[in-house]
């Protein structure tokens, strides 16, 4: 295979959240805007336990185009290899990736003992592994004093100069504010004791309980109330996460920073942001080195000293402040990046104004394996994320529903094995047979990844991947379970990972998969049509025969294979019928088993066999549907004022859940066999205009993504990952 050549290439964890992460982007931007030609290698480390996405804003980097994705099977070639993390090679890769570089770098960001002496990692064992699995011999780089000063007690080679975390001031830079009364103070960090003082007296030292300040924490941690014995009044306490940083210290009037004894802070970006912010900002001494006059240093118990000094000058506050600003500026600015590879290793972007040959991405194969289903959700689903994969992933479908023939309408590869169900027969008979057929399918196309959506991961399946153990395995599973389905769950472990489409009203689910969502990575929800592309009202009313001034209703009850709506939907014609100026479209799945045709009730009544019906639904002013995920969030997402009616069979998701949460944020109606409400009365609300007005302007807050894109691409960082 051929290669790839760069001026710079990083290796990296790209999904490890925080600093490491945030440090990471920059440098990418300091080198993108200096014009050197990048590429990322992600590697699959062993820090992170659990599957998880890339971090935000190294995946806005590659989207932005900034960095290139390499494939690991690559011959990769480069003039500086920069290796992010000293953890990240604790033993060999599985299969080694091959890198000839000029130079290379391993960027210690974490120190290699703690504020106790115990070693936190064995530096020669982490250099060997990188030898062994890339073919590099690194320098070691610190990023601060700090672990210099740990590195130095072995014999690892280090770099003359630490590697310094790097910041956009201009990003940080905010107007001058003086201290206000009470004197706002804060800190944000994620959410671990050891990032908080190990004694309650120098907790309170450092943030006052005192009406004279208020004291703000963004990451406090449900630690945080037993460590100091509950929240005083004056502070206020948000998740990790819950605000953007930026916004956060821009409503400082200081930043103040310690932290455990038994904890040493590598380089403390979070500290940095303050800094670049201009806020005045109070640490321990320990940061002085790595700091220098960007900030005031202390003791806890001389934090309400330091402050008060401060308040009583508006000079010396101006003072602080550029103090901070000029020295981010001269030590930790991206454009000191470009100078730091030319004084280390004289690297400057190349002259040559000929465009580098186009990136090397080897082709692979998707297997979508999907389960019968008495709808089309999982298929639909499926195809959703199928259509979003790049031009080198080939989708196969695997499938036992009978919607078959759909996935081949739409252009892809597809084979079809009937479900047990419609065999006549008995699970333990039929899952040899599935797994004798899937295993053909897998010696046959040999994909690089299986994703199987479906509600039970059969023993046939779970058979056939023991056979293609180097193959990643993907479970996409929706929400909402009964509580009877939630043995099944033990199964997400012989996966590599677990996606799950988000639901709207997944607050309202206390199932057995909401205790899982930790362990899951999560997308927005998955359709197959986004609301957006629907076609036009005028286009779709054309085709559907609806003539304009119409009220057209949309009747999709689902296919009705588990569950009988004969009654409801018969109460729902004759009362919208009544209406002699609305019409009605019925809307029958591909798959529908009912024995007996359905029958037009009035000219005003059509029956339409369509796929995907979503494309339409600008035709429609209303529709009366179960609340199937699918249904549900096209409906809502597409602001079309809904009245759901919940299919309650046992074997089904909880979707009068998903009816109440749209009848109580204001965004459809919910009715269901054995409700108090009629159905006549959901029904004249529904064909109340005030109220469908209502229901689009809820509806219209809503920000529609795209959950099929998110988990394509999640499938892509997984493909490309170094293991």
């Amino acid at each position: 295979m051929t290669g790839d050549d760069f001026d710079l290439l990083f290796v990296a964890d790209a999904r490890f959240p925080g600093g490491t992460s945030t440090s990471l982007a920059n440098e990418i931007e300091a080198a993108h805007r200096a014009g050197f030609t990048i590429g990322l290698l992600h590697v699959n480390g062993p820090v992170l336990r659990r599957p998880r996405a890339f971090h935000p804003a190294l995946r806005a980097t590659i989207e932005l185009r900034k960095i290139h994705l390499v494939d690991p099977t690559a011959h990769l070639r480069c003039r500086l290899a920069i290796i992010h993390h000293p953890m990240l090679f604790p033993k060999p890769l599985q299969r080694p990736v091959q890198v000839s570089a000029e130079h290379a770098l391993l960027v210690a960001h974490h120190p290699a003992f703690d504020g106790l002496g115990h070693a936190q990692y064995d530096i020669a064992q982490q250099l060997a592994s990188l030898e062994t699995s890339l073919g590099l011999r690194a320098q070691v780089a610190p990023v601060g004093p700090q672990v210099r000063a740990g590195l130095a007690k072995t014999s690892a080679p280090l770099t003359k100069a630490d590697w310094h975390n790097l910041i956009d001031p201009a990003a940080w830079r905010r107007p001058f504010r003086r201290f206000g009364d009470p004197i706002v103070i804060g800190r944000h960090a994620r959410p671990d004791p050891l990032k908080w003082p190990d004694r309650r007296g120098d907790i309170f030292g450092a943030y006052p309980d005192h009406p004279r300040f208020r004291v703000e924490i963004l990451g406090g941690g449900p630690f945080l109330p037993e460590l100091i014995g509950g929240i005083p009044g004056n502070w206020r306490v948000q998740e990790f996460g819950a605000e953007a940083p930026r916004d956060f210290l821009a409503r400082l009037d200081a930043y103040v920073y310690f932290h455990s004894d038994r904890w040493i802070e590598a380089f403390g970006y979070s500290v940095l942001e303050a800094l670049a912010s201009g806020l005045p900002t109070i640490l321990p001494p320990s940061f002085r080195k790595l700091f220098g006059p960007a900030a005031l240093y202390g003791r806890p118990d001389q934090t309400r000293q330091l402050l008060e000094t401060l308040a009583a000058s508006e000079k010396k506050q101006r003072e602080q402040r550029q103090r901070a600003i000029d020295t981010v500026k001269q030590r930790f600015s991206l454009d000191q990046f470009a100078r730091r590879l030319d004084t280390l290793y004289g690297l400057r972007p190349r002259k040559s104004s000929s465009p580098r040959r186009k990136q090397s991405l080897t082709r692979r194969t998707a297997l979508f394996v999907s389960s019968n289903g008495v709808g089309l959700g999982h298929l639909t689903r499926q195809m959703a994320i199928a259509r979003a994969l790049p031009p080198w992933i080939e989708p196969v479908f695997f499938t036992l529903s009978r919607a078959a023939r759909l996935v081949s309408e739409a252009g892809y590869l597809v084979e079809h094995v009937p479900f047990h169900r419609y065999l006549g027969t008995t699970p333990e008979c039929w899952n040899p047979i599935f797994e004798r057929e899937l295993g053909a399918v897998l010696r046959f196309y040999r994909p690089a990844a299986l994703l199987f959506d479906g509600n039970v991961p059969y023993a046939g399946l779970l058979g056939a991947m023991r056979s293609r153990p180097e193959m990643l395995s993907f479970w996409i599973r929706r929400g909402m379970w009964r509580e009877h389905h939630g043995g099944i769950l033990g199964r997400a472990d012989r996966f590599d990972a677990v996606i799950e489409p988000r639901d709207l009203a997944e607050a309202d689910d206390s199932g057995p998969t909401s205790a899982q969502r930790g362990k899951v990575v999560s997308v927005d929800p998955i359709l197959l049509v986004a609301p957006q592309q629907r076609i036009s009202r005028f286009e779709a009313r054309a085709t559907l025969g609806i003539e304009n001034g119409r009220l057209a209703v949309s009747l999709q009850l689902g296919a009705g294979n588990n569950f009988d709506f004969s009654k409801v939907r018969r109460r729902v014609l004759e009362r919208l019928l009544a209406d002699s100026d609305v019409d009605v479209i019925e809307l029958v799945s591909p798959i529908s088993e009912a024995t007996t045709p359905l029958r037009s009730a009035s000219p005003r009544h059509r029956i339409l066999r369509m796929y995907p019906a979503y494309r339409y639904g600008r035709a429609f002013d209303a529709a009366v549907s179960a609340a199937g995920y699918n249904s549900f969030h096209e409906n809502v997402l597409g602001g079309l004022p809904t009245l759901f009616v919940a299919n309650r069979a046992e074997e089904m998701d909880r979707q009068d859940l998903r009816g109440e949460f749209a009848e109580r944020m204001g965004l459809g109606w919910s009715w269901s066999e054995g409700s108090a409400a009629s159905l006549d009365d959901k029904l004249a609300q529904l064909l109340d205009p005030a109220q469908r007005r209502d229901v689009r302007r809820r509806a219209s807050a809503l920000v529609p993504t795209d959950g099929a894109r998110q988990a394509a691409r999640f499938v892509v960082e997984t493909l490309l990952a170094a293991r």
